[in-house]
């Protein structure tokens, strides 16, 4: 059943923007290599620290009371063969970090407790020979410690990998091969994994070979790439994309909310103006919409309400400094701590090739310091497993959310005859 919505019982909302709750790192040599197509964020936040990719193939792991401005003493995670598009944290050990690498691999390093205090050289773990290309996102699964995601913008095809065995237990192809990957995402259980390109989504059921969804989510000019998440409980799919071209003050930017269930129409459009790639966020534990800006830096803030014009805008954050131009944006995860704030690690560049990390908290007040429903944070979120490593057995189902056993690879995803319609 489809998560509930209640009316807003924000009093109001601020970011705050100074020294106490934001911190600055300074001069990292920022990875110059992109993938051809799509918009990578070449950044990921655990709960204490941040990954970034550097040139050369380096991972830098910096603590978040780290030292302000890069050393080339500074120790990293090495090891890879080709530039990094794509850095994950796992939601159930903040010291496992993966890699997806321009050399068609996902290499996994756990990391020492208390930080790196020497360059990182071996991984863990080697996920190699499931893509015949560049590997350019992967996705810890939400519910089973021991899975991962794997996609390939050009080879057009999700892995999922049993991370203990470093072996694929299933692949799904997109529906053709000209669909490039340009994001993935979970939901809340894990019993689904949504692809995207630049104009439609494929939800995908990694147990069958057909698609438990697939529709038109976005109008836009064929290449610009689009980004999705699901909006956990509430069993929503948030998509941002561009719409038709020559729209009125908006360059075609638009976010839109889709019931997976019944795609035929968007249940919201919102248009967006600006200009860049739109990253979108969500937060389970008060349950507010996040939605970046890949350019400007610019963070707005949503509240899915029981307002006839919802979701409801919270608050719009803009960074100082027009003359940046953001390359990534990560969303920190809560882990149930400090739940009525919200923590971003976004990565710009300035002139003359500065480059500036910046870890920013912003901050929503509330009308009471008392629980009542809608308005303290969801009880409940914690970032254990709901089945570990150590009580699967060679036969079991990996997660509840993926029950049965994986001993297939799956065919191509069925095309539909023609094409959903959308709200413009």
């Amino acid at each position: 059943m489809r998560g509930s919505m209640a009316r807003t019982t924000l009093r109001r909302s601020q970011t705050t923007a100074d020294m106490a709750t934001t911190a600055r790192f300074n001069g990292f040599p920022l990875t110059a290599h992109t993938s051809r197509g799509g918009e990578q964020s070449y950044v990921a936040a655990s709960r204490s620290s941040f990954a970034l990719a550097l040139d050369g193939g380096a991972v830098a792991v910096v603590p978040f009371d780290g030292a302000p401005a890069y050393s080339p003493d500074l120790p990293v995670v090495r090891g890879l063969e080709a530039p990094v598009y794509d850095l994950a944290f796992s939601a159930f050990d903040e010291r496992l970090l993966a890699a997806a690498s321009a050399d068609g691999t996902v290499k996994m390093w756990r990391l020492p407790d208390g930080g790196l205090t020497e360059d990182l050289t071996v991984a863990s773990t080697v996920l190699a020979g499931g893509h015949s290309s560049e590997v350019t996102h992967a996705r810890f699964h939400p519910t089973d410690e021991n899975l991962i995601a794997s996609a390939s913008l050009s080879d057009a095809v999700v892995n999922l990998w049993d991370v203990g065995r470093s072996a694929v237990v299933a692949s799904v192809p997109a529906a053709t091969d000209s669909f490039r990957i340009h994001d993935l995402a979970w939901d809340a259980e894990g019993s689904k994994c949504a692809m995207c390109n630049s104009r439609d989504v494929r939800v995908m059921d990694p147990r069958s070979s057909v698609a438990a969804a697939r529709f038109r989510a976005h109008e836009g000019a064929a290449g610009k790439p689009m980004k999705l998440a699901y909006l956990g409980s509430m069993e929503m799919l948030l998509t941002t994309g561009f719409g038709p071209t020559g729209m009125p003050k908006c360059s075609g930017r638009q976010f839109r909310i889709w019931d997976p269930r019944n795609t035929a129409l968007a249940v919201k459009c919102i248009d967006m103006p600006g200009t860049g790639v739109l990253k979108p966020f969500w937060d389970e534990e008060n349950r507010f919409m996040y939605i970046a800006s890949l350019h400007n830096g610019n963070i707005l803030a949503y509240e899915p309400t029981a307002a006839e014009d919802w979701p409801t805008l919270l608050f719009r954050h803009k960074p100082k400094g027009v003359t940046a131009s953001t390359k990534g944006v990560a969303m920190v995860p809560t882990g149930g701590l400090r739940t009525e704030t919200a923590r971003f690690v976004t990565v710009a560049t300035y002139p003359a090739q500065k480059v500036k990390v910046k870890c920013r908290s912003l901050r929503v007040e509330r009308s009471t310091g008392s629980f009542h429903e809608g308005l303290s944070p969801r009880p409940g979120v914690k970032s254990i497993p709901s089945f570990a490593r150590t009580e699967r057995g060679s036969t079991r189902p990996p997660s509840p959310g993926l029950g049965g056993e994986f001993t297939y690879t799956s065919s191509a995803f069925r095309e539909d005859d023609g094409e959903d319609s959308t709200r413009a």
